[in-house]
């Protein structure tokens, strides 16, 4: 039935509709679970506020619309391996901008990580 339907004028106008439904649907689930109950928001800090905006509104602006611009114009498998370059980029900027160890584990596990993001990349051309 969906793909019956004819494209948005505006891309933009998509992206917006599934993150309204994936928050609303957040919402409905978390006021089901009663996750709501022990929020505070009067308690998170300032910081807190300023990083949480310094997370959506970068990824809400420019990632995630980049990502599906990504899907329309290479290989769904290529654009896959952002799922495994995120958690490296998380940690090593988390230890670069936050001062926070960097374990010989982690820093393998980084590595490995990127040695398997370059075979899916340069692999079976």
């Amino acid at each position: 039935m969906l793909r019956q339907r004819p494209p948005f004028r505006s891309s933009w106008m998509g992206l917006s509709l599934q993150m309204l439904t994936g928050t609303l649907i957040l919402a409905i689930f978390g006021l089901w679970r009663g996750d709501w109950s022990g929020v505070d928001l009067s308690s998170v800090s300032v910081d807190a506020w300023l990083w949480m905006a310094y997370l959506v509104v970068p990824v809400s602006l420019g990632v995630y619309p980049a990502y599906f611009w990504l899907l329309r114009e290479v290989k769904p498998s290529l654009v896959s391996t952002f799922a495994f370059v995120n958690p490296v980029v998380a940690l090593l900027l988390g230890f670069v901008i936050l001062g926070e160890r960097l374990e010989a584990a982690a820093l393998l596990a980084c590595l490995a990580t990127l040695a398997g993001v370059v075979m899916i990349i340069f692999g079976r051309r």
